[in-house]
């Protein structure tokens, strides 16, 4: 994953420090390979330097690792949405930027939102609030 996204992001990340390496290798993955691919693109996106470190791997895999808890932090779909809400705040709630740093289309996203019930701000990041709304 890490010489595709290299290759897809125009990036020379090296490798994973030995602190990350331990933590996805106690995680139980309860999703699939997937579930890691997704992990290493929230990677991506944060790691500025050349070697992914812990911090810049998803909240819940740091809660977890300083826990003690890897590997029961719920379902697939629990965790999915949990990256995706994240992602929502950190674009305030813009879903096209979202779309974006996901490395996903804005339609894939909404899908998403939408099956794992994702609860939208009444004003995002697209939009404000008009008279109409208010009414």
């Amino acid at each position: 994953f890490i010489d595709r996204f290299n290759r897809l992001k125009n990036r020379f990340i090296r490798d994973l420090s030995p602190p990350v390496l331990s933590i996805l290798m106690s995680h139980q993955f309860p999703g699939n390979v997937r579930e890691l691919e997704n992990i290493i693109e929230h990677a991506f996106v944060l790691c500025r330097g050349d070697i992914i470190e812990p911090a810049h791997l998803p909240g819940y895999l740091r809660e977890a690792e300083r826990d003690g808890n890897l590997g029961n932090e719920g379902g697939l779909e629990e965790i999915e949405a949990r990256f995706i809400r994240n992602a929502l705040r950190r674009n305030g709630w813009n879903r096209s930027r979202t779309a974006d740093e996901l490395g996903i289309h804005k339609t894939t996203l909404w899908r998403k939102i939408k099956g794992l019930n994702i609860d939208l701000p009444p004003v995002d990041g697209r939009n404000t609030p008009t008279e109409s709304d208010s009414g």
